[in-house]
């Protein structure tokens, strides 16, 4: 298409190359109402289609979000409960999700397969202009919220978002993102909660709601991305012809208020916290500023290099001085954009109010010496080097990122380009390296008090109990005051939705979803396929990839001869890698030198298992390493320099970081409670998910949690254990090597190989499942809950095949979408089943965990009245296929095939497990009823929640965190 075609109703008013981007930038206008398209032409053959709404919050009943649940439950051309569910249920999407951000809602879908792409879209599109929310109000009583009577006349409120957005407001990182907001935008729609305040969501009305969707969905204010080799004479023939034409232009699209005139702001709120917790040095205290608008991308990056250099790691001048003060546990900063006016702020973890003048004296005089000194040019340049590897790496789905980015500008008036493409600013903050540009930046921004917010976030072991009575008072409240007429009115709706709720769609609503033949299908799996050589006695694991200038290194070094203790503390050497001095080098010359020739370096611990291995595991030390080609040999020669020399003997420094992680821990418990619940569940039932509870579960954390308590009592033990891995297993003998870059098979490994000692192997230790309790629940500070039981199928007389990944669809987004999510008022559901015969359930964000293991046990049966039932299988088998090829980026892609290695698991593996999913019969599923039914009756059970939570679920044995 070229500048000024006309093509079913849309005029190209721009045409440009963005080589940097990877294609040709179309952008439209569609000539009656004005509404908004850019194509990102580029060949791909993942196809992304996205529509857009400018969406500025007016209060916290979070009604952008509640409709961005609700639109995709039914329409007029796809009158059925849950065309979301359905297309998730039957197509071979890559991506399929909405989401509401602070000042906009976005609904994406993307595919390979150009059938499916379009079904997607038009499913899509139908949702967003005529949906059925609009003549159906149990939509609005489900997502949103309603108020529910129990048996004895006791109200509630359920609802979807209602319950989600009460787990998102338990974390304290929460709690500080949504005050600083309140501070710092007290005029602008940001300082509302756009997903909704659980204090609020109550207040919105059906009424209320419809008016909400009629003003803000409408084209004139809408944005369409494509990208990829979209078809786009009928993409845009169905925009034009089947939406947009019917609409006549508006004038009255929303206008966002800046915030002008700021003042210094300060406020005290409280957060959280366990019973059993100590409130000394749990205060946050966090001051923050607006960075300036949109236009300010050169300034944010800026920021966000100056933010790294000052306080990126333990020995950064910021964080240094702070800690060795011992004025907090942690300094951070976050830096919000891709809104309107991005802001930032420095948060002081655990600390106390009191020392508030003590810490802005000590912040002050390192900043003051950093100006006199002058800013290190060569800490800086490796900070910009990193930032830009990690902006310039294409990560997946990239279509979605790049439609992501284009709303930094383009949602307010600007060029959808300008956040594709990086070269020039970072060219141009190269230019004034060494200028007085970055002093200048700590002057406006760090020094500064002008225009300064202040919030200070003190712990509270009782605003959990508080914020629960006060609910419960409100709802008395409403009792109270409600005539007979209008109790009747709310037992006739909670009765109309149970019925809506569970009466299932006709077959001929369910035939208006588009969908795929099963003969559209490939029989084949599509696979990267590697080369496995050996060199010096190491295997290597060659990924050829067309990954540009990059490459990626990952190093696996077996743990073996280590016990299940042992691991549990080796879990945090990871973090010790990343912070610690080596015999060689500082640690803060260390992380200068890793910024500048590494794009990445991670650690971390993997645990593998042969495939239906459930008394045997390995467990390794894994390295991810990214580079620039040109940057290997000494990308290399630092790699090997961590892991060989680094410096264990501070046990001050070792103390401060595995401070700084139980903290995080802590709240990664409370916020993904659903890990946590299936790791504890699956540990009774294998070796190797019981090193995976030690290394990355609860009881990592509670390792985590003791050796901080009485650290001097352990520091000896640990310091003596690291150095072991350094000395002893960080060898050849232990290595396994993958390689991904345009030519990996023909890489010259040798070199990296040869820096590393021969060593020797051990004799490996002997793993057993975990012995902790069968029923068990985790108490949290948190206003959900999480709830899971679990099996392996090798103990109830299962076997892993084809169907599993059938199954696991076919009930995640049908009888536990419906009865856990729907009916529930859970933010999720679903049942897990692995290659290893791990079979598990989970729900997310739950208001009733009891009654979740409740439907658990009866998976069963629901699975046998399907079989029994006319719906086709062949939708399932369609979305499972879809679901073992996901878009990943290079270096995912090779971490999978690496994993499936180290498994056993081959190409003939694969491809017998695609054609069982494609062969499967009802018949078959049946042969998983008995499974079920054992897993539901006698599995494992973990529940993580707060007290009330836990004491309705029966038999478990209760433990705090």
């Amino acid at each position: 298409m070229n500048l000024n075609d006309k093509l079913h109703g849309f005029t190209v008013t721009n045409v440009r190359e963005l080589p940097e981007a990877g294609g040709r930038l179309v952008e439209m206008c569609h000539d009656k109402t004005g509404a908004l398209v850019c194509h990102m032409d580029n060949g791909e053959n993942n196809k992304l289609f996205s529509i857009a709404f400018e969406t500025l919050p007016e209060d916290d009943t979070g009604v952008f979000h509640i409709l961005e649940h609700s639109v995709l439950c039914g329409s007029d051309k796809f009158p059925v409960k849950e065309p979301f569910v359905e297309l998730i249920k039957s197509s071979m999407n890559t991506f399929l999700n909405a989401m509401t951000f602070p000042d906009k809602t976005m609904y994406p879908v993307s595919s390979r397969n150009e059938k499916d792409f379009l079904n997607l879209t038009k499913v899509y599109l139908d949702a967003v202009f005529a949906p059925a929310i609009l003549k159906n109000p149990n939509i609005f009583y489900q997502e949103g919220h309603h108020t529910e009577l129990s048996e004895d006349g006791a109200p509630s409120y359920k609802g979807v978002v209602f319950n989600e957005m009460k787990g998102y407001i338990s974390s304290v990182d929460t709690a500080i993102s949504m005050e600083m907001n309140r501070i710092l935008f007290p005029d602008s729609c940001y300082k509302w909660v756009a997903g909704g305040h659980p204090e609020a969501i109550p207040d919105l009305t059906y009424e209320q709601f419809i008016e909400t969707y009629k003003r803000f969905y409408h084209p004139s204010n809408a944005k369409v991305w494509l990208d990829g080799d979209v078809p786009m004479d009928a993409v845009l023939e169905l925009l034009d012809s089947e939406y947009f034409s019917k609409f006549e232009k508006s004038d009255a699209l929303p206008v966002l208020d800046y915030q002008e005139g700021f003042v210094n702001e300060r406020k005290t709120e409280y957060y959280e916290i366990a019973d059993g917790e100590d409130e000394e040095n749990k205060t946050q205290i966090v001051y923050g500023r607006i960075i300036g608008d949109w236009h300010d991308k050169e300034k944010v990056l800026a920021l966000d290099i100056l933010s790294d250099v000052l306080a990126g790691s333990n020995d950064a001048p910021l964080k240094r001085a702070v800690l060795e003060a011992d004025l907090a546990q942690d300094l951070s900063f976050t830096l919000y954009d891709g809104i309107a006016q991005p802001f930032m702020y420095m948060r002081l973890h655990n600390t106390e109010a009191a020392k508030e003048e003590e810490i802005k004296k000590v912040l002050g005089g390192v900043l003051r010496a950093q100006l006199d000194g002058g800013l290190s040019v060569a800490d800086l340049e490796a900070s910009l080097n990193q930032l830009e590897f990690r902006v310039l790496e294409a990560s997946e789905p990239q279509g979605l990122n790049r439609c992501i980015n284009s709303m930094n500008a383009w949602l307010y008036g600007g060029d959808p380009a300008m956040y594709l493409v990086w070269k020039e600013s970072f060219d141009a903050l190269r230019a004034k390296l060494g200028t007085s540009y970055f002093e200048d930046l700590i002057c406006e921004y760090f020094l500064s008090e002008d225009k300064l917010a202040t919030l200070i976030l003190l712990p509270s072991k009782t605003l959990g109990e508080e914020t629960r009575e006060k609910e419960a008072a409100r709802l008395a409240r409403e009792k109270d005051a409600r005539s007979d007429a209008e109790n009747e009115a709310l037992v006739k709706l909670n009765e109309d939705l149970a019925l809506w709720q569970r009466t299932d769609d006709t077959p001929e609503a369910l035939a208006t979803i588009p969908t795929l033949d099963i003969s559209e299908v490939s029989p084949e799996p599509a696979f990267s396929h590697f080369e496995v050589k050996e060199v010096n006695g190491v295997k290597v694991l060659c990924h050829n990839a067309p990954t540009g200038g990059v490459c990626h290194v990952v190093m696996y070094f077996s743990l073996e001869n280590y016990t299940k203790e042992e691991l549990a503390y080796i879990s945090f050497l990871p973090m010790l890698f990343e912070e610690l001095p080596t015999k060689k080098h500082d640690a803060i010359s260390l992380q200068r030198e890793s910024k500048k020739y590494l794009g990445r370096l991670n650690f971390n611990i993997d645990i593998f298992s042969e495939r239906g291995q459930t008394e045997d595991c390995t467990p390794y030390l894994t390295v991810v390493s990214s580079f620039l080609s040109h940057n290997k040999e000494k990308a290399m020669e630092l790699v090997c320099e961590i892991l060989s020399e680094t410096d264990f003997s501070s046990p001050e420094k070792i103390k401060e970081i595995l401070l700084q992680e139980e903290n995080y821990l802590k709240q990664s418990v409370v916020m993904g409670g659903h890990n946590v619940a299936m790791t504890r569940v699956l540990s009774h039932y294998s070796a190797g998910q019981a090193l995976k509870e030690a290394t990355s579960g609860f009881e990592r954390y509670c390792a985590l949690r003791d050796a901080v308590a009485d650290f001097d009592a352990v520091a000896e033990k640990l310091t003596k254990l690291y150095a072991s891995v350094s000395e002893s297993a960080v060898c050849r003998s232990r290595m396994t090597l993958s390689v991904t870059s345009p030519d990996a098979v023909g890489e010259s490994v040798e070199d990296i190989i040869s820096a590393y000692p021969e060593g020797c192997s051990a004799e490996k230790v002997k793993y057993h499942k975990a012995e902790t309790p069968m029923r068990e629940g985790l108490k949290i500070p948190a206003q959900v809950s999480f709830a899971s039981v679990g099996c392996n199928l090798q103990d109830v007389g299962g076997e892993y095949t084809g169907a599993a990944t059938i199954i696991g669809g076919l009930l995640s987004y049908g009888v536990l979408w419906n009865k856990v999510r729907v009916q529930g008022g859970a933010y999720g559901s679903g049942i897990v089943i692995r290659s290893n015969g791990n079979m598990v359930t989970y729900s997310f964000r739950d208001p009733s965990a009891e009654r979740s293991l409740g439907i658990y046990k009866g998976l069963s049966d629901d699975l046998r009245e399907f079989c029994e039932g006319d719906e086709e299988i062949d939708k399932y088998i369609i979305s499972a296929v879809g679901r073992t090829e996901p878009v990943r980026s290079h270096l995912s892609e090779s971490n999978a095939r690496d994993a499936e290695w180290f498994c056993g698991i081959s190409e003939d593996d694969v491809r017998r497990h695609r054609k069982e999913m494609l062969s499967c019969t009802k018949d078959e599923l049946l042969k998983w009823c008995a499974p079920l039914r054992e897993m539901g009756e006698n599995g494992a059970v973990c529940v993580v929640g707060y007290e009330g939570v836990l004491d309705k679920c029966e038999g478990l044995e209760v433990t705090s965190i």
